[in-house]
């Protein structure tokens, strides 16, 4: 048996479309949770207006 290493890609990705569908939408995905702890749930836990915040 002969490990093999992984090839992790080194080059950035500039563009969304060389990501593929799935990709996009879990990025998507984790956008969207991030953006909704940012703008109401820590305005929620903090006590302040959602609206102000």
């Amino acid at each position: 048996m002969t490990k093999e290493k992984a090839q992790l890609g080194l080059e950035p990705i500039y563009d969304v479309k060389e990501l593929g569908l799935g990709k996009t939408l879990v990025l998507g995905l984790q956008h969207m949770f991030a953006m909704f702890g940012a703008t109401v749930l820590v305005p929620l836990l903090t006590g302040l207006n959602v609206s102000t915040a």
